[in-house]
């Protein structure tokens, strides 16, 4: 064999064990993401199910923002965790801006001030009507 050939059958020799380890790297990664992805699954459902295995009232608040720079913060009551896991999905699916939920305690609920705020009608009041601020 010429000197030409036996240096390209060694550049083909390197880049194919190249390949097979850059192959077995990459199905190592994919590996390792799919194990994370498992793991936040069973921590979600987990944390789900025991909040939907909860027979005592829930009460809670939420906080969102519509596409019209209104704002509204609320506090909710939920008969149970089961009612409380729907009435949250329900929440950040008809969700149109961001929403934020938290867990509030009883007396904290009875307490709660309902608020709504229309910044872009405030912003127009006080001469900016292009820039709401928040």
């Amino acid at each position: 064999m010429t000197k030409i050939k036996k240096s390209i059958l060694r550049v083909q020799t390197i880049y194919l064990i190249y390949l097979w380890k850059f192959k077995a790297f990459v199905k190592f990664e994919k590996n390792r993401v799919l194990i994370r992805q498992k793991k936040e699954s069973v921590k979600y459902w987990t944390k789900r199910l025991s909040y939907m295995m909860n027979p005592f009232p829930v009460y809670w608040a939420s906080d969102s923002r519509d596409c019209d720079h209104v704002r509204a913060t609320s506090p909710h009551r939920s008969s149970n965790g089961y009612i409380y896991t729907k009435d949250v999905d329900a929440l950040y699916e008809g969700a149109e801006g961001p929403t934020s939920h938290w867990r509030i305690t009883k007396s904290e609920y009875r307490g709660f001030v309902s608020s709504w705020r229309d910044y872009n009608s405030e912003a127009h009041e006080n001469g900016h009507p292009y820039n709401p601020h928040y």
